[in-house]
């Protein structure tokens, strides 16, 4: 089986015939879903992605992206109710207009991106979310290298609870990511699970500039980026 995990990066910005196309493929619940978005820009993104990752899919496993169909975990984590042999798992993320899907065969995989924006109370934030460790590290880093160093443990820490499925349910302060420039991508503690260190592996990619973005999988792979699908349906 091929355990390569696959990444694309796409805007979520596309021209109107582009964005009629894709709310063409989408289910009556995903339609339902868009309408709820008050502001036409948030709708008109969450219908661009969907669409996006539906044809992504589709072009995987050989089929019309209006005929998959998905099934929704716990908290809200899609899968593919026909993902057949395959064992295709996926993830997609978004910031404001950039979005990011990871898609691996056989593993759980989750993805995040991440704007890095200085107008954030990340000291604050660090304190109430990280782990003790992570934020005491934070601390001991030059000025200029924290704010990268925030966003780098945040997309790290979101995309290993969106790989598990448990969403914001799992606390962030109950495990703990490698944060500092010179250091890997890792995890280095899960609290209640020790032999999750050794099963799950962290990728640091090189997305849009002034973005982090990291992909966690379970299990070995290498991360291959594919072209950026932009401009039509696909």
């Amino acid at each position: 089986m091929n355990y390569d995990i696959h990444v694309t990066f796409s805007s979520l910005d596309v021209p109107r015939d582009v964005l009629g196309a894709r709310y063409g493929i989408l289910s009556a619940d995903e339609r339902s879903r868009a309408a709820r978005y008050d502001l036409p820009a948030v709708r008109d993104r969450f219908v661009a992605g969907r669409g996006w990752l539906r044809c992504l899919l589709a072009e995987r496993l050989r089929c019309e992206p209006a005929d998959l169909r998905f099934g929704y975990g716990p908290h809200g984590k899609p899968y593919l109710l026909d993902a057949g042999e395959t064992g295709l798992e996926f993830n997609l993320a978004h910031s404001g207009a950039n979005a990011v899907c990871a898609i691996v065969c056989g593993r759980a995989v989750g993805v995040d991106i991440e704007e890095i924006r200085a107008d954030r109370e990340t000291d604050e934030l660090a304190q109430r979310y990280f782990a003790v460790a992570e934020w005491k590290t934070l601390a001991t880093l030059p000025v200029e290298q924290r704010l990268e160093a925030f966003y780098r443990c945040w997309s790290r820490k979101e995309a290993f609870i969106k790989a598990i499925g448990d969403g914001l349910t799992f606390p962030l302060d109950d495990f703990e990511v490698s944060l500092r420039p010179e250091e890997p991508p890792a995890l280095l503690f899960v609290r209640g699970d020790p032999r999750a260190t050794s099963r799950w592996t962290l990728h640091e990619l090189h997305g849009p500039p002034g973005f982090a973005v990291t992909v966690a999988v379970d299990g070995p792979g290498q991360v291959v980026v594919q072209q950026s699908k932009q401009g039509g349906l696909r």
